[in-house]
């Protein structure tokens, strides 16, 4: 038996007591390894763990928040109330306080959330590609099973140009706009359609939100600004000229507040439509019996570091690579949190578990379900867009390493979040330790799903001049 995972409750949620529920809390009771037993449907865990009664097919919405760092969330410590509804939905959920992206910008994290293995095994690197058709999805596992499955996306790098809508009954992505696009609204009312039209089979729907990613825009009714005056990325054509403007040293302070403020008008924005997703569940009657998870696929930099950068892609530090997730199973509702260090691509073997699929083995690479044990595990995160970096992190250390100069960076987490103070010097033997779990990773970057070619999608320019909006192409 797996030990049990080290869980508290959130501070500031009244719980009830295990046996007021009449039920144990799952993620709290010892289960078998994945080594014992492979997929365990939910239904035989929360037998195992005294629950009875409950759906062995949940409902599955899967929400992607773009741009999303956690730190700006008040469940992750935030001084500002950016995201209540999330906060709601955490309530009765498990919060991971240390979930890590696989990548710091938009294909290749979202990939590995929707096929369950690092972008490195799907053959994506500095470009955005076509995913491999041989690799797993999360849609296609799912449909085979039964499910009505939808998807919602709102940014052409997780689109069908590169094969993200292979699976998916109905697939929308008429509100992947520009950079000054709004697209929140849009995309909640799709989706919520898609809702009301279901009927019988159990539903899969990934939701993709991208408000929070550049252009930063102040919505009306959600505002922090204090005084008016330039910021918010407006004024630019794009983030490639607000970032030579931050490296020139032309952004003041007051200018930086501003450009936050918007982000988090754009966060508290989004999280408005995210809870009139959740309300319509409701309203259905489906939102007991469905299972929610909610993350990013990345964060944003806003100067944190001495290179002022502003953005994402080109580093692993933390605010690029530290994502909120939130996960409400089926028939829970306790608070609980996680603090154990975690993966985005463990987000499909965990809906496969829930969901009770019985799936071959996967190779290499794969992520591991969150309802196993999660105590030591190593996580993983790289980028080869802009910069060549891999980071391992592990018991409270992370290392940082420039492929491309051999620099190693180790800081500690658990003491340093802000990941200001480099230990590599002084402690060689953590170094090593990482290293070597990096190593392992690296050694079985061969076991892609496709060796064939990588394929890169023919773009219009209409495509290519949205992507320039939004600092992907030079």
């Amino acid at each position: 038996m797996a030990a049990a995972l080290h869980i508290r409750d959130l501070a500031h949620v009244d719980l009830r007591t295990s046996a007021e529920r009449g039920c144990s809390a799952i993620f709290s009771t010892p289960l078998p390894t994945a080594r014992s037993i492979r997929w365990i449907p939910v239904a035989l865990c929360l037998a195992v763990v005294g629950c009875a009664d409950r759906t062995p097919s949940p409902n599955v919405l899967l929400v992607v928040i773009d741009t999303l760092r956690a730190d700006h969330l008040t469940l992750y410590g935030y001084g500002r109330t950016t995201s209540p509804n999330l906060e709601a939905l955490a309530r009765e959920s498990v919060l991971f306080r240390n979930a890590f992206s696989t990548a710091p910008w938009t294909t290749p994290a979202i990939a590995a959330i929707l096929t369950g293995q690092h972008p490195a095994a799907l053959g994506i690197a500095a470009l955005p590609v076509e995913l491999p058709m041989g690799a797993p999805r999360i849609s296609s596992m799912l449909k085979r099973t039964g499910y009505s499955t939808h998807g919602v996306v709102s940014h052409l790098f997780a689109s069908s140009k590169f094969k993200f809508d292979l699976g998916f009954d109905t697939w929308d992505e008429t509100h992947s706009g520009d950079h000054s696009y709004v697209s929140s609204p849009g995309v909640t009312d799709q989706a919520i359609q898609a809702l009301r039209q279901h009927r019988g089979q159990p539903i899969f729907m990934f939701v993709h939100y991208f408000d929070p990613h550049f252009n930063y825009l102040e919505h009306p009714g959600y505002e922090y600004s204090e005084v008016e005056g330039r910021g918010g990325g407006r004024g630019f054509k794009s983030i490639l000229a607000l970032r030579e403007a931050a490296k020139q040293d032309a952004l003041s302070p007051s200018d930086l507040q501003r450009i936050k403020d918007h982000y988090d008008s754009e966060i508290r924005f989004t999280d408005a439509h995210i809870g009139r997703l959740f309300d319509t569940l409701k309203e259905l009657g489906q939102y007991d019996q469905t299972m929610i998870i909610v993350t990013a696929d990345h964060g944003e930099a806003f100067m944190d570091r001495p290179d002022r950068w502003l953005g994402h892609t080109v580093t692993l530090y933390q605010e690029l690579i530290h994502v909120p997730l939130i996960i409400k199973l089926p028939g829970e509702s306790r608070a609980k949190v996680i603090d154990e260090y975690v993966s985005t691509v463990d987000i499909l073997p965990t809906i496969v578990e829930v969901a009770g699929i019985v799936e071959e083995e996967n190779p290499s690479l794969r992520g591991r379900s969150l309802l196993l044990n999660l105590e030591r595990r190593a996580v993983v995160s790289e980028t080869r867009r802009g910069a060549s970096l891999q980071a391992v992190a592990s018991g409270g250390w992370k290392l940082i390493l420039d492929t491309s100069s051999g620099k190693v960076s180790l800081f500690q987490l658990s003491d340093d979040p802000g990941e200001r103070m480099d230990r590599a010097d002084d402690l060689p033997e953590i170094v090593e330790r990482l290293q070597i779990l990096r190593r392992t990773w690296a050694a079985r970057k061969s076991g892609r799903w496709d060796q064939g070619e990588s394929v890169e999608p023919q773009l219009s320019p209409a495509e290519l001049e949205r992507l320039r909006g939004l600092g992907y192409v030079q």
